[in-house]
């Protein structure tokens, strides 16, 4: 109580809370200006009209600017002048939307020059929800520019290397493909000069050498009837017997040389009459089985395939340990001819022919055959095991049909007008078989093709004759078929499959970029022909392509 004075009643009030939350903030407003200090970015803030109310050292330190020049929206003077209206536009949008801004642009750096920068900037709302303030930043991305530019400008030099490459890939291909011909024209020329050297020895042993020894062996007989002496007859008698093995040599080495039925006859006589030489002279029974449209009509290919004909008949007397062989010429309705050599001896291992190959062979040993009829476009593929026996399969393409009323394979055109409806699309992925014998070659198409939702891989296949099994139990959409394959190559197998589904398209693949093989392919029902060094895209290109002109199979 004081005297003289009213009594009012005693208030205290605890403001520690107070203090705390005080404190609280005053320590948060020091963390988060530590923050911006540390940071590498350049931090700014505005009021929540978007300008600038109060001094921003970063921007400053930055920009060069005094408060009084970047004070209100005088910042956006620092924006390099090409960038300036659309980003003072950009930056009104998002403060009238109360969103977040972001953009790039040049800002000027200390007055000198512009960097690139990124600029984030984001509202900030008390608790009535109400813009208090912006808070940005500005991250320098000069040197990621220069670093994107300076790839734009080696994407661009890679680009013009890989386009004069090409163009250098294109010359040295169709150099490639004129040495291609010229050296196809090339053997044909040396099969014709042998053929016609051989001719000629065979004439010259006919008709001069027998001649002159038959004359000879006459001349003789009659000295010998002309005397008495008993020695002197039987000396003259053992000189006609002499004249009589000379003349029965010159005959065979003529035969040898040039068999009269392959020139008069044909080359299927001539196959029937070397499978009786054969027999007498090695007891090899040879069974042919020709078909008479298979004969060709070239002098040279008769003369190159019966020499090689008897040249692999050799090799089973040399190496099979059989009595017994067969020998096929067949030729398919796309005029691709097949001569083929079996039997069932005792084989041999594949990589152990080819590490022990003799350089020394003759001129038409099994490697030697095998380049003279990829000079001509043709294939050798060879089957062997350890006791499974060995199957020689030659293969030229020769243009000629197996019968006047073959139908010859359907190309997508005819199909098209045939059956409207294959001209839809599948509308679900395209079902591929993949056949190649080069087991990483045929998983890298599977992997490949596996990344593609538009394509699904129904099957592989090793060889010839699995191919056309799973085709014809699978029936693919589109067949991707090597050409060169054991069993069944695959011109065999394309001219079956495209005969017994017309509508699977086929793909054929070789690493020989023949045209005279692309041509074959085509021939025997193939949509198409790659060569296995070009690139992912072009063969997903063409079987997008196929698929986009294929209806669904029935």
């Amino acid at each position: 109580m004081i005297p003289g004075r009213p009594d009012y009643p005693h208030v205290t009030v605890d403001i520690t809370d107070r203090q705390r939350a005080a404190a609280d903030m005053r320590y948060n407003e020091r963390r988060y200006r530590t923050l911006l200090e540390a940071t590498s970015a350049v931090v700014w803030t505005t009021d929540p009209t978007g300008q600038f109310v109060a001094e921003q050292p970063a921007w400053a330190k930055l920009t060069g600017q005094s408060f009084e020049q970047y004070t209100g929206f005088g910042w956006l003077k620092a924006v390099h002048p090409a960038e300036r209206q659309n980003t003072a536009a950009a930056w009104h949008a998002a403060v009238a939307s109360r969103s977040m801004f972001r953009a790039q642009a040049r800002i000027a750096c200390n007055g000198n020059d512009y960097c690139h920068m990124l600029i984030h900037a984001v509202p900030i709302s008390d608790d009535q929800r109400q813009i208090c303030e912006w808070i940005g930043s500005l991250t320098d991305i000069t040197n990621t520019i220069r670093v994107q530019a300076e790839l734009r400008k080696r994407e661009a030099e890679l680009r013009s290397l890989n386009e004069t490459l090409e163009r250098r890939v294109q010359d040295r291909t169709m150099e490639a493909e004129a040495r291609s011909h010229q050296l196809r024209g090339l053997a044909l020329d040396l099969a014709e000069t042998e053929s016609r050297e051989r001719k000629r020895l065979a004439q010259m042993l006919h008709d001069h050498f027998q001649q002159l020894v038959s004359a000879a062996k006459l001349k003789t007989g009659m000295v010998r009837r002309a005397i008495t002496d008993a020695k002197i007859i039987a000396s003259l008698e053992q000189t006609e017997r002499l004249l009589e093995e000379a003349i029965t040599a010159s005959r065979s080495l003529a035969t040898e040389l040039s068999p009269p039925l392959l020139n008069d006859a044909g080359l299927i006589p001539a196959l029937e009459w070397l499978s009786q030489k054969m027999e007498a002279d090695y007891g090899l029974r040879v069974i042919v089985v020709a078909d008479p449209a298979a004969a060709p009509e070239s002098d040279q290919l008769r003369t190159l395939l019966f020499e090689c004909g008897r040249e692999l008949l050799l090799n089973v007397v040399k190496h099979a340990s059989i009595n017994e062989a067969t020998l096929t010429l067949n030729v398919s309705a796309c005029g691709v001819l097949s001569l083929v050599v079996s039997d069932a001896g005792r084989g041999f291992d594949m990589h152990d022919l080819r590490a022990n190959s003799k350089r020394n062979e003759t001129s038409f040993g099994l490697f030697s055959i095998g380049e003279r009829l990829g000079f001509i476009g043709g294939l050798l593929n060879v089957h062997s095991a350890p006791g499974d026996g060995t199957r020689v399969e030659l293969s030229v393409p020769i243009g000629i049909s197996a019968a006047p009323a073959a139908v010859s394979p359907r190309s997508e055109a005819s199909i098209a007008a045939d059956d409207p409806a294959s001209t839809d699309a599948l509308g679900r992925p395209a079902r591929v078989l993949v056949a190649d014998d080069h087991k990483l070659f045929r998983e890298g198409i599977i992997s490949l093709l596996s990344q593609e939702p538009d394509l699904t891989v129904i099957g592989d296949a090793a060889d010839g004759e699995q191919a056309l099994e799973l085709a014809r139990k699978l029936k693919p959409d589109i067949l991707i078929l090597d050409v060169s394959m054991p069993k069944l190559n695959g011109i065999q197998v394309a001219a079956r499959v495209s005969r017994e589904f017309p509508r699977t398209s086929i793909v054929g693949l070789s690493m020989h970029a023949d045209r005279d093989m692309a041509r074959a392919m085509r021939a025997a029902g193939a949509t198409a022909y790659l060569t296995k060094g070009g690139s992912s895209e072009s063969l997903l290109e063409l079987l997008r392509s196929l698929t986009a002109s294929k209806a669904p199979m029935p």
